[in-house]
C-alpha cells in the first residue's frame, strides 16, 4: 500500500537528515502490515530517531511536523483493476485489508462476482465489492444484533442509490451497453474495449461513495 505525504515539514534539521528520515519512512511504509500498524510504526520510529525525541501530528516545536498522511485507497483499487483483477476483486482486496482481510483471501472470495456475477451481466462487481466492504465493517456476527443488521442494510441501500444516481443503473449489461453473458456481447466488449474504457469510472465511483459512507 502506498502513502501520500502532504506538507511534511522539517524544522532545525539538515537536508541530509531530512532525506535520510524520509528514505527510512518509505521502507517502513511498504511493508505488508496494515495501514494503522504502519502509522503506529512510523510514530514509534520518528520518536526514536528525531534528535529531541518529539513527534507531533501537527504544529508544535518538534523537529518533525506531519500535517497529513493519507492512504490512496482509490488509486490502489484502480491499480489492482488495471493489473487484470475483476472490479469486485480490486475493491475487496484493497479495502478489505483495512478490516483485517488478507489480500489472497479477499481475491478468492470476491472472484466470482466480477462482470455482473460470474460474467452474467447482472450486478456490477464494483457494487458487490463495495457491499462486501460495508458488511466487513458493520455486518452482524451475533444472531440478535439487530442494530448492526439495520446499519448494514441502510448503508447498502444508500450506496446503491448513490451509484445508480451517478450511472443510471447497477447492472453490468446496462453500464457497458452489452451483455457479457452472450457471445455477441463478449465480442462487442472486446472489439470496443469497453471494460478498460468504461469500468474504471465505475470502480472509482464505488470507491468514492464507499469512503463517503464509511468515513474513511
Amino acid at each position: 500500500m502506498r502513502y501520500l505525504l502532504i506538507n511534511y515539514c522539517f524544522e532545525s534539521v539538515t537536508a541530509q537528515q531530512a532525506v535520510a528520515e524520509l528514505c527510512k519512512f518509505i521502507i517502513i511504509s511498504f511493508t505488508a502490515r496494515g495501514p494503522q500498524e504502519n502509522l503506529t510504526a512510523l510514530e514509534i520510529f520518528l520518536h526514536n530517531c528525531t534528535p529531541n525525541g518529539m513527534v507531533r501530528r501537527s504544529g508544535g516545536n518538534g523537529h518533525f511536523t506531519r500535517e497529513a498522511i493519507h492512504m490512496d485507497w482509490t488509486e490502489d483499487t484502480l491499480d489492482a483493476f488495471g493489473d487484470g483483477f475483476g472490479c469486485s476483486q480490486a475493491l475487496v482486496s484493497v479495502y478489505g485489508q483495512k478490516f483485517g482481510l488478507d489480500r489472497k483471501t479477499a481475491l478468492k472470495i470476491s472472484a466470482a462476482f466480477s462482470c455482473g456475477l460470474g460474467r452474467m451481466g447482472l450486478t456490477c462487481g464494483a457494487v458487490t465489492g463495495a457491499l462486501m466492504i460495508i458488511g466487513l465493517k458493520h455486518g452482524r456476527t451475533l444472531r440478535f444484533d439487530i442494530l448492526s443488521r439495520e446499519k448494514t442494510d441502510a448503508l447498502a441501500k444508500k450506496f446503491i442509490l448513490q451509484f445508480t444516481a451517478r450511472h443510471g443503473s447497477t447492472q453490468c449489461k446496462d453500464l457497458l451497453g452489452c451483455d457479457l453473458s452472450t457471445p455477441e456481447g463478449l465480442k462487442i466488449a472486446g472489439k470496443e474495449e469497453l471494460i478498460p474504457l468504461r469500468c474504471p469510472q465505475f470502480v472509482e465511483s464505488a470507491c468514492e461513495i464507499l469512503e463517503g459512507l464509511l468515513n474513511f
